[in-house]
This record gives C-alpha cells, structure tokens and sequence, in this order.
C-alpha cells in the first residue's frame, strides 16, 4: 500500500488488521515525529485511508484535467487568455489542498505529529 521510500517498512498481518512498521531512518527527512511502535489498522481505517487516497487521486486528476483543457483553448482561442490563466493559476493551490487534506487523515490514522 505505502512505498518504503515514504518511510514505511514492510507490512505484517495480524488477524483482522493491517500492521506497518515505520523505518526510523526516514523520520528526519520529514520533520516529524513518528510512532514508537508499530501501528495496527483496523479494515475500516485501512478503507477510509483507501477513499481518501482515492478522491485525492479523483480531485488531482480533475485540476491536471482542466490545466490541459485552459492550454488547448488557448492554441486554438489566444484571446481567451486572460480567463485561461486564471484558470491555470488556481489549480497548483487546489492541487496542494487536496494534498494537504490526504496528508492530514494519514498522519492521524498512524499518530504521526509535525515537530
């Protein structure tokens, strides 16, 4: 599910649940404290993790869309370039809120606190 490169090692099943084991030698690199044990998720927070990944995936996908769209109007209708580079404008910001948003529910489901 998580790359070992974001600082999660490999995961252990338990019955039910879901373990990961956080390798330490990333903890660093993001500036946070990470969980002095392993984490055990529920198939119900496993899932939440799941939709929320997946609407950000939805929403980033729509903002890239519409930066594709706002460049083909713009070869074909120069024109309209002051409408298309507001449009272009805003989708960096909306990209990084819906990243944001995702970052947030991941770090409480595995208690990681910002330092």
């Amino acid at each position: 599910m998580f790359a070992p490169d974001r600082g999660v090692g490999p995961r252990k099943k338990s019955g039910k649940q879901t373990r990961l084991l956080f390798n330490r030698c990333y903890a660093h690199r993001f500036g946070m404290g990470l969980p002095n044990e392993p984490v055990t998720l529920t198939p119900e927070q496993v899932e939440a993790l799941n939709q929320h990944l997946s609407k950000m995936r939805h929403d980033i996908n729509n903002h890239l869309s519409l930066i594709v769209f706002a460049v083909e109007v713009l070869r074909s209708k120069p024109e309209m370039i002051e409408r298309m580079l507001t449009t272009l404008g805003d989708q960096p910001a909306k990209i990084s809120s819906d990243m944001v948003k995702f970052s947030s529910a991941f770090e409480e489901t595995f208690g990681i606190v910002r330092q």
